[in-house]
This record gives C-alpha cells, structure tokens and sequence, in this order.
C-alpha cells in the first residue's frame, strides 16, 4: 500500500513540474509563447535588395528641402499615388511654419507628416541646416519630431535621406561644407540608431568619385536633374526595407 501511494505521489509531482512549462489557454489545451524580431541593422545604411515595383510606391509620402521638386518633377511618383512635398530652402525651424507649395490648402510639412495616411515616410532634410556650425539643437529637434511621428504613427516606416555633398551652399564657408554635411549625415545615422528608422544613403546613387554630387546629375549644383533622379529614384526601389526579409515570428 506505501508503495502504491509512493508511486502516485511521485506521478503528481512529474505532472505539476511538466506543466510549468507551457500555458494553457481557456479551453485548458497547451499554448505557446511567440514573439517578433527585427533582425534589422539600424547601426548602418539600408543594403541593397531586389527593386520594388511601382505600386510599392502609392503608398509613400516624400517631404523635404528643394531636392524633392527633382522628385515631382522628373519621377513618376505622383502617377504611382505617392504624395511629394516640399518647400525651397526648408530649413528644420520652418518644418513646422512654411506652407508647401505643392499642398492643395495651407499646410506645414509637419502638418502633413503627422496626418498622412501613407505608410511609407521619406524626410529628406538638412542640407540647408549646414549653415549651423553647432548640431546639438538640431538633433534634439529632429528626434522629437520623429518620436512625434512614431508616436501617432507606430505602424508606418520611416526613411532618413542622407543628404548628398555638394560643392556649394549659400552661407556655408567652403573649406568646411563637406564637414558639416558629414556632421549632420552622422547625427541622422545616430538618430536612425537610436530610435529605429531607415538610413538611405543618397550618396551612393549620385555622388562622383571626388565624393561630391556629379555635376552631370544636377542642373544648379543641388537639384538633381532627369538623370540625376532617375538614378536615385533607382537606387531608392533597390534600398527600402520589406518586412519579409527582416522580421521573424519566433515561436517556442
């Protein structure tokens, strides 16, 4: 009798340990934990991958300085459903202050940044912000607008454009406009880190091999011409991030 009430004891014990193990849903059958995982590298550019189509693209919103009219004017963005805005010589404080000139009614770029529907966000800005010699405030502003985006926006995926050098800027000494863009190209980079946004480096697509903007892809030193965007907006198809390649539902 000891021995056949040993045996169950021993039985309960095994029972209770091995259900430690796994959940129950309410129906009482096993279930098991899963999880999502971003194998993104957020510390780096965006790799190149197979081009997207063109309707990968209706689904995009393109804000920023006067290289985004080359976008507008020379791509077929607007015929693809994407929207394209921009303003001349945006600089960050006028983000939130200067209408855009392509928008049907009174609207700053952060007004159209916070209340777009699109899923795909592209901010090409700061080149105009090198006249600063200090990037501190600058950072600190454009991390909170990005926070503010992701806050109202967590689905959606947002891509930093690395602005290209180029061999002139209005009030930006010579000999230290190529620091300065490398300067806020490293504070975006950082901020692409830091809170898990896309970096896409537009200076592979038209750069030269003196590492400023070939000058046969621009028409005033800045904005990019037919060619100029064609290659970028190629470069662009072959470097955004799909979920599929990089997101896993890790189950156990």
């Amino acid at each position: 009798m000891k021995k056949k009430i040993l045996v169950l004891l021993c039985a309960a014990v095994l029972c209770s340990c091995s259900s430690k193990d796994k959940n129950t849903d309410d129906s009482g059958r096993a279930s098991y934990g899963c999880r999502t995982i971003d194998y993104f590298d957020y510390t780096g550019v965006i790799p190149e991958t197979s081009a997207v189509d063109e309707y990968w693209f209706s689904d995009a919103l393109f804000l920023g300085d006067i290289r985004v009219s080359s976008l507008l004017n020379y791509s077929s963005l607007e015929e693809e459903g994407a929207d394209v805005h921009y303003i001349p010589g945006l600089e960050l404080d006028t983000f939130e202050t200067a209408y855009a000139e392509t928008y049907d009614g009174n609207a700053s770029l952060s007004e159209i940044l916070m209340n777009t529907d699109k899923q795909n966000v592209f901010l090409m800005i700061g080149l105009n912000d090198a006249a600063q010699s200090d990037f501190t405030v600058w950072r600190r502003k454009v991390k909170q607008l990005i926070t503010d985006f992701q806050k109202k926006h967590s689905r959606a995926s947002l891509y930093l454009i690395l602005p290209y050098h180029v061999a002139e800027l209005d009030g930006v000494p010579a000999d230290e406009l190529q620091e300065r863009i490398d300067e806020i190209r490293d504070v975006m980079m950082s901020l692409g880190s830091e809170l898990k946004v896309y970096c896409l480096d537009s200076g592979k697509a038209v750069e030269g091999d003196d590492g400023i903007v070939d000058e046969n892809y621009v028409w005033d030193g800045i904005r990019l011409n037919q060619d100029g965007t064609d290659a970028l907006m190629d470069y662009i198809s072959r470097h955004v991030v799909r979920e599929e390649l990089y997101v896993r539902k890790v189950c156990s």
